[in-house]
């Protein structure tokens, strides 16, 4: 009697119908448990901050360095040297390489003392002193990476550098003057080396007694004073923005319905998971019965 009574309860087919009495006998619980669920989402919702999201539109300048490839000898001779001059230069991909870069970044921040603003819940303004122990750079520089994206348009050019934090203010200053500190960084950087390769090719010149070698590596002297003089008198070194940050009047997030949407989806199919859960331990309970 037992194996008879396992046999039939095990081969009885389930069909729609009998799925929508199951779900209809525990409706109770199911509104009960998706409600539930739908009033901790509006709460998570509404207990997050506000987000504000700045846009900048940038631009690449033309490339001004000079193409080796058709300077010949002065190209030769630079690589004879030990200075290697691109043949293409491509200072849009280096600059935002550079614009995600750690050593960038932490510059960024000291600079402009935004590790305060990144984490007011640890800083103490009536003191003037983090609460506990500082937090480190590098944790800094991981969340002001999350906070910005950029987006390039192949076709134009242009990219769109983005930001997102809390205030709207502080969102649109630090945009505008991250692009700046950009242009300055790589622009002190292009002195440097450029300097660098001066005083090199200056001592090499000392030691050349043919003339002609002298005038060729003159000429690779002169082209660094080039990039110098360019550099200092180019305010977008790196890029040129063609449309500001401003501070945004309506706000990016949270998407407070979206939120408030998955968590009663998220309710509604975990309580008729539940409840099919229960329906199935009690006819395991009947075939051991």
């Amino acid at each position: 009697m037992e194996n008879r009574t396992e046999s039939q309860l095990l081969s009885d087919e389930i069909t729609l119908l009998d799925l929508w009495n199951i779900i209809y006998e525990s409706k109770f619980f199911i509104a009960f448990f998706t409600i539930i669920f739908s009033l901790c989402s509006a709460f998570y919702s509404f207990s997050l901050p506000p987000v504000w999201k700045v846009n900048l539109m940038m631009i690449s300048p033309e490339e001004t360095q000079t193409n080796f490839k058709d300077t010949g000898n002065l190209g030769n001779l630079a690589s004879l040297v030990g200075i290697n001059f691109p043949q293409t230069s491509n200072k849009q991909q280096t600059a935002l390489a550079i614009l995600d870069s750690r050593i960038f970044l932490e510059k960024f921040i000291v600079e402009n003392n935004i590790l305060k603003k990144l984490y007011t819940d640890d800083w103490d303004e009536i003191n003037d002193k983090w609460k506990i122990n500082p937090p480190e750079i590098w944790s800094a520089v991981n969340l002001f990476k999350s906070i910005n994206s950029h987006k390039l348009d192949p076709d134009t050019g242009v990219i769109i550098f983005s930001l997102e934090w809390e205030d709207p203010e502080i969102a649109t200053q630090w945009a505008n003057n991250l692009i700046s500190s950009l242009n300055d960084f790589l622009r002190e950087e292009e002195i440097k080396n450029s300097e660098s390769n001066i005083f090199f090719l200056e001592e090499q010149a000392k030691t050349v007694s043919i003339s002609n070698l002298r005038l060729m590596l003159d000429g690779l002297i002169l082209e660094e004073i080039k990039k110098i003089t360019l550099a200092k008198t180019t305010k977008d070194f790196a890029f040129r923005v063609l449309d500001p940050a401003v501070i945004p009047l309506e706000r990016h997030g949270p998407q407070k319905r979206l939120i408030i949407l998955f968590g009663t989806i998220i309710g509604f199919v975990i309580s008729i998971s539940l409840v099919f859960f229960r329906r199935f331990i009690n006819i395991l309970r009947e075939i051991n019965t």
